[in-house]
């Protein structure tokens, strides 16, 4: 499972949140939160508790990877899919998650000028990146904030991202009465 496929939580709980049969809300919702689940193990299992950005499951307990796969590049799927099991939930534990990941983030990634990746989550001797990527600011940062914000900030009943985390309103049309 790529880093890639931890988008799928957020876009699971948005799906939950507009379903109208209850029973398929809760059975969507679960599969969001069990596969937030999946992806918070992938970072609390390093010892940097930064997520790999491939992981394949095998018959161990353990994900496992492959040389070249388990760098971190600053992708911002894992702390996107938090910031929606936040909001549709109010579970405390994603922003206990969110708030542990930008402290890893900020211990193991901050340098004098940004923020870099790692080649290797396992074995942070392997040294870092060089490279600061834009979505970083556009998503990660900001979903991290919105995390910690009062929910009527960008409420997701009045806007909604794109896949590179910009904000759009969300247009309603009013409801014009006989004249």
């Amino acid at each position: 499972m790529g880093h890639l496929a931890c988008f799928c939580v957020g876009m699971f709980a948005l799906e939950a949140k507009c379903e109208n049969n209850q029973k398929r809300k809760e059975e969507v919702m679960q599969l969001a939160e069990d596969l937030g689940h999946t992806c918070h193990e992938s970072y609390v299992r390093s010892p940097a508790r930064i997520g790999l950005d491939m992981m394949y499951f095998t018959d161990n307990d353990d994900a496992t990877s492959k040389k070249g796969e388990n760098g971190y590049i600053q992708r911002t799927e894992v702390i996107e899919g938090w910031f929606y099991l936040w909001r549709l939930t109010g579970k405390q534990k994603y922003r206990d998650w969110m708030w542990d990941e930008i402290t890893s983030i900020n211990t193991h990634l901050r340098v004098e000028h940004g923020f870099i990746g790692l080649h290797n989550v396992y074995d942070l001797s392997q040294g870092r990146d060089d490279v600061i990527q834009s979505y970083f600011f556009a998503e990660t940062l900001k979903y991290a904030y919105l995390t910690f914000s009062d929910n009527s900030v960008m409420s997701l009943d009045e806007w909604v991202f794109n896949t590179e985390g910009h904000p759009f309103p969300i247009l309603k049309d009013e409801v014009k009465g006989d004249e």
